[in-house]
Order: C-alpha cells, then structure tokens, then sequence
C-alpha cells in the first residue's frame, strides 16, 4: 500500500530523447505522455463508449472521464481473452 492508502502500483518515467530534427510526417503531433495522447484521440474521435479491463489504473480511466466518454467494464480469464462483452458500433475495445 503506498503513502495515499491506494494499492494502486505504476507511475511516470519521462522518455528523454533528444530534440526532434524533423517529423516523419509534417502534420505530426507531439505529446507529453501516452495520458496526452489518448485524450487528444478519444477527445478527436468520439466514442461512443471505451471497454477497459477490470485491473486497468485510474491514469487510463482519467481521460475518458475529462472527455465524458463512457466507460464499460470487462473481465480477462487466465489466459488473457476477453469475457463476455457485447462491443456497440462506434465503440472501442482497450
């Protein structure tokens, strides 16, 4: 358990990298981190709703409610399949 109370385990290791000479595409975006960067999308593109795992942390969750796009739960079995969804069109799966 950390200092918070959470049980919760993860956190922000920055990718340094040095300064970009050129894009490999010229409309290419850059962001801070994958947080940003799913944000931009979900914000861009407009799910209908996103189905998360169970055990996925609250820093994936986090964007989905700044954008307001509801989230739907799923249970994995031991091997790693998805359980018992019914995916919508316009819906995702992470």
């Amino acid at each position: 358990m950390n200092a918070s109370g959470s049980r919760a385990i993860g956190g922000y290791f920055e990718l340094e990298l040095p300064p970009a000479r050129s894009f490999l595409h010229d409309d290419a975006r850059r962001f801070q981190s994958a947080h940003a960067a799913f944000l931009a999308i979900v914000r861009s593109l407009r799910p209908a709703a996103v189905w998360m795992p169970w055990f996925t942390c609250d820093a994936m969750l986090k964007p989905l409610r700044m954008a307001h796009i509801p989230v739907k739960r799923y249970a994995i079995d031991r091997q790693w399949r998805v359980r018992d969804i019914d995916l919508r069109q316009d819906e995702w799966l992470v």
